[in-house]
């Protein structure tokens, strides 16, 4: 039987080491509960270590458009779950490049916290300057970085793998 990996980062899931397993044990704390002093007594067993994202060097994700497929609700909430999805796996993007009309998803609070996710992983956003002026679209936000034309073509061209959508 093979082991099937999960790839997705989440804090609180322990990973198997030394092919060693613990035991979790439920304990209620609920206020008529006599068992919170436990509780609060609890540590981590030292067999269970977590692993953080890292950043792919050469990873790059071009999106030129605010949906995959069709320009429909399914295909916006499509490239939402997308992003999400890379925001929640081990091996993260050094790029994520909005370009044309996929400057416009920068309007929709969840895929600002998405992208402020991924910065915090050190994931750099690039935001095309042309896209922006195009659409007449004014944004002024700490989470991605205006580029020109040639700083978006140097990041493709330099790129070991791109996705683009």
């Amino acid at each position: 039987m093979t082991k099937r990996v999960i790839n997705r980062f989440d804090p609180f899931m322990p990973v198997k080491v030394n092919n060693t397993t613990s035991e979790v044990n439920s304990v209620d704390v609920s206020s008529n509960s006599n068992n919170f002093e436990e509780f609060s007594s609890m540590t981590l067993n030292e067999s269970l270590k977590f692993k953080m994202p890292e950043i792919i060097k050469g990873f790059t994700i071009l999106i030129t458009k605010k949906t995959i497929g069709a320009d429909n609700k399914i295909g916006e909430d499509l490239l939402e779950n997308f992003l999400y999805t890379v925001s929640e796996s081990f091996e993260l993007p050094q790029y994520l490049i909005l370009v044309n009309e996929a400057v416009l998803l920068l309007n929709k609070k969840s895929i600002n916290n998405i992208i402020s996710k991924l910065k915090k992983y050190g994931v750099k956003t690039l935001v095309s300057m042309e896209s922006l002026n195009y659409f007449e679209y004014k944004v002024d936000s700490n989470l991605f970085s205006n580029a020109t034309s040639k700083e978006i073509s140097d990041k493709i061209i330099f790129s070991k793998k791109l996705i683009t959508l």
